[in-house]
């Protein structure tokens, strides 16, 4: 079983959150260190002095600007702590207007604090303590997968339409949410999207991986 730091400085935050969504995060202590208060700051002090605290868990969450005057510096050790162990790193702010996503080595999610604190994290939990947890659980919930299909194949229609109409070229299709179809075991041919008709077999993947899923 994986288990998960939970870095807040902002407990009184949090516990209005749990109070909304009715969340006990207390049930979730096997799989879950929620590091509030005095707790927060020891672990900030220690993973200054040496990341190896980080050893223990396997996916780290914490608030974006949660370490005061060491903040670049803390945010920094643990960025390469995840970078050379794989882990997956979430990051949530209440500053955040949009979830990134980015796969470089390895996993990190960005997004904003009210998503976080939400019935996706009781789903991600739960996910948790049977090994099927993935964090963009946490962005688009129990449909996460269909969810991240139907944003990229919104993005291709509007591309298409646009392209069409003289008012985008193929230089200016996004390619900012097809990093998300790699957490997907299908095939949907995003490889080097510079012709229209790649983009098209893209949205054409896009479209077979939705009606698969409608059909089960």
């Amino acid at each position: 079983m994986k288990k998960i730091a939970l870095v807040e400085d902002r407990t009184k935050r949090q516990e209005l959150f749990m109070e909304a969504t009715k969340i006990d995060l207390d049930a979730y202590s096997d799989v879950l260190d929620n590091i509030i208060e005095d707790d927060y700051r020891d672990f900030k002090d220690t993973i200054l002095k040496d990341d190896s605290a980080l050893d223990k868990y396997d996916i780290i969450i914490s608030h974006k600007s949660a370490y005061e005057d060491n903040n670049s510096q803390v945010l920094a050790i643990i960025e390469k702590h995840c970078e050379n162990s794989g882990k997956p790193l979430v990051y949530f702010s209440g500053g955040i207007s949009a979830n990134l996503y980015s796969h470089d080595g390895f996993d990190k999610l960005i997004l904003n604090s009210k998503t976080f604190y939400s019935q996706n994290l009781k789903l991600f939990l739960d996910a948790t303590k049977v090994d099927k947890e993935n964090i963009l659980m946490l962005s688009y919930g129990s449909n996460w997968k269909l969810n991240i299909v139907l944003n990229n194949l919104e993005n291709v229609n509007l591309f298409l339409e646009r392209y069409k109409l003289g008012q985008k070229d193929i230089d200016d299709f996004d390619k900012l949410k097809i990093q998300e179809l790699e957490q997907i075991d299908f095939s949907f041919h995003s490889d080097e999207l510079d012709t229209i008709d790649k983009i098209k077999r893209f949205r054409d993947a896009l479209l077979n991986f939705i009606e698969e899923v409608n059909y089960e």
